[in-house]
């Protein structure tokens, strides 16, 4: 759902479908249907955006352009004449993406790039060294692992995340030190109340007290 109240569909296809396009008009069709109002007696039929993306590893066989990214839009027949624009297919060709990485320059080249080479790409292009491709290489990386080799990842993962918990424990554990520290001198030296005593270290109350409680049973 887009900022404006938009639908976007996205569907990927690898294998060839005949009516892949009888698909997509169903999609978006039902998805127009849908934003008729349920038991209002007036409407004036006013409707939201709605965008098919389809992205298919295969040739349809009614464009024979050659071009990856194809553009449908409702206009009048033998003119560029947009009848409605509220209603958009977007179809997108992988086997026609034949770009260099050397020629890649827009998001949706490198995007394509990764998709159409993702299965012989040993390490990351220069031209994807940020953190969304980083991230997608990391999970196409884990789900090619074999079971042993997961396994392997998944205890190293589980070691590195102890390791964190023990430090970031550590962290708390000192930082709550500290302000027992502070706490307690300031109940020791001074007549403040517990409110300000609060306020002044950034504690609860409740834990000013806990300090309170534990200096009269030493006493």
């Amino acid at each position: 759902m887009g900022g404006d109240g938009e639908t976007f569909i996205i569907e990927v296809q690898r294998a060839a479908q005949k009516f892949f396009t009888d698909r997509a008009v169903f999609y978006t069709a039902s998805r127009l249907y849908d934003q008729g109002p349920k038991g209002r007696m007036h409407w004036d039929f006013e409707l939201k955006e709605v965008y098919f993306i389809g992205l298919a590893d295969f040739n349809f066989d009614r464009f024979q352009t050659g071009k990856y990214l194809h553009w449908v839009r409702l206009t009048e027949d033998g003119s560029a004449c947009e009848v409605y624009n509220k209603l958009g297919f977007i179809f997108l060709e992988l086997p026609n993406f034949k770009l260099d990485e050397a020629e890649i320059k827009t998001d949706l080249e490198r995007w394509l790039y990764v998709l159409r080479n993702m299965p012989k790409l040993e390490e990351i292009p220069v031209t994807l060294q940020s953190e969304v491709f980083q991230k997608l290489f990391k999970i196409a990386e884990v789900a090619n692992l074999k079971k042993e080799e997961y396994m392997l990842y998944q205890r190293d993962l589980l070691d590195k995340w102890t390791e964190y918990s023990v430090l970031k424990t550590a962290e708390e554990k000192g930082a709550e030190q500290k302000s027992y520290e502070v706490v307690r001198n300031l109940l020791s030296s001074t007549d403040f109340g517990v409110a300000k005593i609060a306020a002044l270290t950034g504690v609860t109350e409740a834990f000013v007290k806990e300090v309170c409680l534990s200096l009269k049973t030493k006493k």
